[in-house]
């Protein structure tokens, strides 16, 4: 009797433990190509090199250093390619939402797919400036000791705004 029921606590408390390991994220794209050093940060602290074929999840922040870039794409088509020494983040990721990526320093050039629907909208922070774009392709440079930001818009348009006060996050609003 004392084994039953020691079998069946034992089996009890592996079934409750289960919940406690959940399925890993489900990734946002991956790195295509990549070049010298560039890594992998995960929102647990992991740190990971990123090889060509490479999951990237919401909440990665990505950094090359001077010998590294990478391409990454993610689910919806939107390519970002990031420079030699640049660093960011995948802040959210909502396909036909709002997708929220943070460049901390260095050079990114996204491609935003026109495939997306009307509803979709991808936005760049930086500490001084938000970037809102569809369809569109254009490059995005941090001075990382200014923190000063600029873009180079490349084909379609990119509306640009002054971050409120330096540090925060950006108001959203909606169109």
């Amino acid at each position: 009797m004392i084994k039953k029921a020691l079998t069946l606590s034992c089996v009890f408390l592996l079934l409750s433990a289960s919940d406690s390991f959940s399925e890993p994220a489900e990734s946002v794209g991956k790195a295509v190509i990549v070049k010298g050093n560039v890594t992998s940060l995960t929102k647990a602290g992991k740190s990971s090199k990123l090889k060509g074929g490479s999951a990237v999840y919401e909440g990665d922040v990505i950094s090359s250093d001077a010998t590294g870039s990478a391409k990454i794409v993610l689910t919806d088509m939107t390519e970002m390619a990031l420079g030699t020494s640049s660093k960011f983040k995948i802040d959210e990721f909502e396909p036909k939402k709002v997708s929220m990526f943070s460049v901390m320093m260095g050079k990114i050039r996204s491609k935003v797919s026109k495939a997306t629907d009307n509803n979709t909208r991808v936005l760049l922070k930086t500490q001084n400036a938000t970037m809102g774009v569809r369809g569109t392709d254009f490059e995005t440079m941090v001075n990382p000791q200014t923190q000063m930001a600029s873009i180079v818009t490349l084909e379609g348009a990119v509306a640009m705004a002054k971050n409120e006060s330096a540090g925060t996050e950006p108001k959203v609003a909606n169109e």
